[in-house]
């Protein structure tokens, strides 16, 4: 009894596969204004397909110029395989659905001067591979599904409104994908374009855009890795969903929406030949872990950068939005050129840089019009070491905030006479640098190192530190409601060139503030000698009973402070007296 179970399976599964065959469509009749697909007056010997059947529509040898195919339900089609061919370039062949049809097979085939048309309620599967040949067209009012598919340079898939294409493996597209805002292309693996995407959503686990390819997409939505080489250009509106874009061979990605949509990028790498353009329409686009050797371009938008290194940061003031501009931040990075691109050069318009945590900025290109760079969160550090900040416009400004740190370190700054701002609890360290501009310092602190020049120092409530250096103040210091100069020293200064504070301008006044010259504690003064402590080619308006030293030897009295004349300008120096 068991063999003979045996032998009746094999027999049905044979007979299975001995009824799978070819069935062609009839070259020899007249279709141009339609044949329906279920006639089976219309298929080679007149049996129309079955399931598992080879389908061939072949319209290469018609003697007519055109040839349309109706696909007509309520019916499911299931076919191992359907090729639809017309390689003569002088005829057409249309093979189009009614609404109610779903239709599975494990292959299409699509070549020539072929297009299929997928009405929006019809549904047709792919179990394996699609093949869309060059000059071939499918056109999706419903859903488009297979496992794999390889789209030849000048095929066409154009979806309606509404319509899916996905491909559930692999996709190479090379030919043209167009649709709606509301189309979706959906890949669930590896996506190549060396073509052109034109759809409302396109999502996938990783893609690869290369030269001439291009994407230009309402929504992405990507699983993994971006990669856009060789001169490809990706434009999105939103990307929903964080990812990792990888811009190299003078290529581009450029972020443009529409207003209030967001946008988080987990990691952005770029080579020196390439560009991320951010350009949502007051949208807000963040950027995390970018490494840019190329030009990443903000262009009057809102946009976040956290922990990056940037080669070429351009900032752009749009013309059209004076009274509110957006901000660019950025977090734990390092900029290295920062452009300002702007033909707005009203002050009330402005583009603001702000920094949060730490930032190094090593070159302000001139002219930067209505460029406002500040240091915003408690505690965040904005290092200018070995800098160059050009600065211009009436609207530029550098600013501490609130218990923030500047670091202006071998730096060469020049703000076009606008303020540089130090806010509440707020230190700026300067060593070996030269800024062109007025500090306006409210209850924080100045420190100076080395040789170093400030066009203005007004203080309210504030400490200026000058250590072991020479501060030359361009114009005027002004110094108010009980601030404090310290000057600070290894060894008293005997020599008035190097006197610690020279003020070139017409206004020294710390009438109401103190200064104190401390020096270390193995400093040894001599009596009867001067020592220099300020210069002025006016007089230094200082109480001197406001003039203190420290720590004072025991052989020594309380120093004398006075002011001298010295080569048309006046000096503030002390002596000292023995302690009889």
């Amino acid at each position: 009894m068991k063999y003979h179970s045996i032998i009746i399976i094999f027999v049905l599964v044979t007979q299975s596969i001995a009824y799978a065959s070819d069935i062609s469509f009839n070259t020899n009749i007249n279709c141009t204004n339609g044949c329906s697909f279920s006639d089976r007056d219309n298929w080679v010997g007149g049996v129309k397909p079955g399931q598992n059947d080879n389908v061939i529509i072949d319209m290469s040898s018609s003697e007519f110029a055109s040839t349309i195919i109706i696909m007509t339900g309520p019916s499911q089609l299931n076919f191992r395989s359907l090729n639809v061919i017309c390689n003569d370039w002088s005829k057409t062949l249309l093979l189009t659905t009614t609404p109610d049809i779903y239709l599975q097979t494990f292959n299409l085939v699509v070549n020539g001067t072929v297009s299929i048309s997928i009405h929006s309620f019809a549904e047709f599967t792919v179990d394996s591979t699609l093949d869309i040949g060059a000059y071939s067209s499918i056109s999706v009012g419903g859903d488009l599904t297979s496992n794999i598919t390889n789209a030849d340079a000048y095929s066409t898939i154009t979806l309606y409104s509404g319509a899916q294409f996905s491909t559930l493996t692999i996709a190479y597209l090379n030919g043209l994908i167009d649709g709606p805002s509301d189309s979706l292309v959906e890949i669930d693996g590896y996506v190549s374009v060396q073509g052109s995407i034109n759809v409302g959503m396109f999502t996938f686990e990783t893609a690869s855009v290369t030269h001439p390819g291009t994407l230009n997409v309402g929504i992405m939505s990507p699983v993994g890795n971006l990669t856009i080489s060789s001169g490809g250009l990706v434009t999105v509106g939103q990307v929903l969903t964080a990812s990792s874009i990888i811009v190299v061979g003078s290529s581009t990605f450029n972020i443009s929406g529409p207003t209030t949509t967001y946008s988080a990028i987990e990691a952005v790498y770029t080579d020196s030949t390439s560009t991320v353009y951010i350009s949502s329409d007051q949208g807000t686009t963040l950027l995390r872990n970018v490494e840019s050797y190329g030009t990443i371009t903000i262009n009057g938008v809102s946009a976040s950068i956290s922990n990056g290194i940037i080669a070429y940061l351009n900032l752009v003031l749009k013309p059209d939005s004076a009274e509110q501009q957006p901000i660019t931040t950025i977090q734990n990075t390092k900029v290295g050129v920062v452009v300002c691109d702007t033909d707005v050069f009203d002050s009330s318009s402005y583009i603001s840089l702000n920094c949060v945590d730490y930032c190094e900025l090593s070159e302000i290109q001139p002219p930067a019009y209505n460029l406002q760079i500040g240091v915003s969160s408690p505690g965040g550090f904005l290092n200018l070491t070995k800098s160059d900040i050009s600065l211009a416009g009436g609207g530029s400004r550098i600013t501490a905030s609130s218990k923030s740190t500047i670091i202006f370190n071998n730096t060469m700054v020049d703000t076009n006479s606008n303020s540089i701002y130090v806010d509440t609890n707020s230190q700026v360290l300067i060593q070996n640098s030269n800024i062109n501009g007025p500090f306006l310092v409210d209850h924080s602190t100045i420190t100076v190192h080395g040789q170093s020049s400030v066009n203005n120092i007004e203080m309210t409530a504030s400490v200026l530190n000058v250590v072991q250096g020479v501060l030359t103040i361009t114009t005027d210091l002004l110094v108010t409601q009980g601030s404090t100069i310290n000057v600070i020293l290894q060894s008293l200064i005997v020599n008035p060139t190097n006197t610690p504070i020279n003020v070139h301008g017409q206004d020294v006044s710390i009438s109401q503030s103190n200064l104190v010259v401390q020096s270390s504690a193995n400093t040894i003064a001599d009596p009867d000698t001067l020592y220099y402590v300020m210069a002025s080619p006016k007089y230094i308006d200082v109480p001197f009973s406001n003039c203190t030293f420290t720590p004072i030897q025991s052989s020594l009295t309380t120093p004398n402070f006075t002011e001298s004349l010295y080569n048309d300008y006046v000096y503030l120096i002390f002596d000292f007296q023995t302690n009889n």
